[in-house]
């Protein structure tokens, strides 16, 4: 009697091929986003979709990718400083430090205020 166990790589294998494949809808509802949105990621070609009879399925790891690729990934907030949390952001300078315009009111509209 000979048993036949699967090795990694064959396990992998098979796990890809059973990924997980989910509508416009149960997409949309993962992102909170509307179909809408779906439909236009696919038709703008950033989301690849297979069509079969009615219905467009995609692979949640498809979506993941397109979701790192094209936004940005927020740091989640730590119990620190806001000062100390933009240290934490990559590419961020460490001395970071927003630069906001200086507004001037001229003299005449001063002195009503």
């Amino acid at each position: 009697m000979t048993t036949n166990h699967a090795g990694p790589a064959e396990s992998q294998s098979k796990a890809s091929r059973t990924e997980e494949w989910l509508t416009r809808r149960e997409v949309a509802a993962r992102l909170k986003k509307t179909s809408r949105t779906i439909d236009s990621y696919i038709r703008r070609g950033l989301l690849p979709a297979i069509k079969i009879g009615r219905s467009i399925l995609l692979r949640w790891s498809d979506v993941e990718k397109h979701l790192i690729k094209r936004f940005r990934i927020i740091p989640k907030p730590s119990a620190c400083s806001n000062e100390s949390a933009h240290s934490t952001i990559q590419g961020a300078p460490q001395s970071y430090s927003p630069q906001v315009p200086e507004i001037r009111i001229p003299q005449n509209l001063a002195k009503q205020i």
